[in-house]
């Protein structure tokens, strides 16, 4: 390891593996998320990718992107099935 000075070595991480900021050498804090929010898959705290679907293709509202619910129900209250 490099010389430690003021506890950080000469590319600037701790003992640890984290820099000043948090962040360890791949980018991510010690919760797995990168200084934009988000994870090493794409997807933010509440579960939400970058487009704003979660893994399952529901947005935030709880619609997917043709407009129906996980219950098959559009967003306008008709069912898909009848």
């Amino acid at each position: 390891m490099n010389e430690m000075i003021f506890g950080y070595d000469s590319e600037g991480y701790n003992c640890t593996g984290y820099d000043r900021e948090g962040y360890d050498r791949e980018g991510y804090n010690r919760y797995g998320y990168n200084s934009i929010g988000y994870d090493s898959e794409g997807y933010d705290r509440t579960g939400y990718n970058s487009i704003g679907y979660d893994s399952e293709g529901y947005d935030r509202t709880g619609y997917n992107s043709i407009g129906y619910d996980h219950e098959g129900y559009h967003r306008r209250g008709y069912s898909r099935v009848g």
